[in-house]
């Protein structure tokens, strides 16, 4: 059976390896690439140009501070995009944007806890702040899928990943690899195709200037796609944990239902 079940948008949920969750978010990504590229425009290219403006006139130390902090939050509107794409082919950009702003201030609150929380516990080891960045890595998740509470989200993102705490782990440690190397590929690739094919002087390496628009776009190209593979990741662990796949099942039967109802009695 196909993952992925083009005429109605909908992945089948079942247990996963990492790497196939992986899979599954390129060909998500790549099936639904029209409005994944209209959200892109109103959400990533702005990010990179405020970005970019910081490092060229400030300085490019405080450019990837701006990154760090917009990161999350920029990749909220690919979460509930995501979600809503399991379910159906058409869905208006600007609900998926609305229920972003309306969860902002969480979001907000969720950043500053995830990086207090890892900086804590950078002063002791390395290992626990990996440990808890995964107790709170699905907390945006929870946060804009199933609309709880600051204090209750973090509850629940802490009870979600304590169930698979390994894997967690796991994926926290190969996102920061991804993320974290993002920037330097599109660096060398971008300083290729300028001097080699496009004989264009590149700018200078990011090693060297600290920062580049190539370094830089890179990185916010590939948000929407990091997005998709961490809510295709939390709807695993819920799989394995909660049997969400029957839930979402009778979710969708229910819908229909009442659609139909609808239809009948107009």
């Amino acid at each position: 059976m196909s993952d992925l079940n083009v005429r109605g948008a909908r992945v089948v949920l079942r247990q996963r390896q990492f790497i196939d969750v992986v899979d599954l978010a390129v060909r998500f990504v790549a099936l639904h690439g029209k409005p994944y590229a209209w959200l892109s425009l109103m959400v990533v290219l702005p990010s990179f140009l405020v970005t970019w403006a910081i490092g060229q006139g400030v300085d490019w130390a405080w450019a990837w501070v701006a990154v760090l902090g917009l990161l999350p939050l920029a990749g909220a509107p690919f979460t509930v995009l995501a979600s809503r794409l399991m379910f159906t082919e058409q869905v208006r950009l600007r609900e998926v944007l609305l229920v972003t702003l309306h969860s902002l201030p969480r979001l907000v609150l969720a950043r500053i806890l995830q990086t207090l929380a890892v900086g804590a516990a950078l002063v002791v080891l390395v290992l626990p702040a990996i440990w808890a960045q995964a107790l709170l890595l699905f907390l945006p998740e929870v946060i804009l899928l199933e609309q709880s509470a600051f204090f209750s989200a973090v509850t629940r993102a802490g009870r979600i990943a304590h169930a698979q705490v390994g894997n967690v782990a796991l994926a926290v440690i190969l996102l920061a690899l991804f993320v974290g190397g993002t920037p330097f590929l599109a660096d060398a690739a971008g300083r290729m195709v300028l001097d080699n094919l496009l004989e264009v002087r590149p700018p200078d390496p990011l090693t060297v200037a600290g920062g580049s628009a190539l370094s830089l776009f890179g990185l916010w190209a590939a948000l929407p796609f990091v997005t998709t593979i961490r809510f295709l990741f939390y709807i695993d662990l819920r799989t394995r944990t909660e049997g969400w796949d029957i839930q979402t099942r009778f979710a969708a039967i229910a819908a229909r239902s009442h659609q139909q109802e609808q239809g009948v009695s107009v």
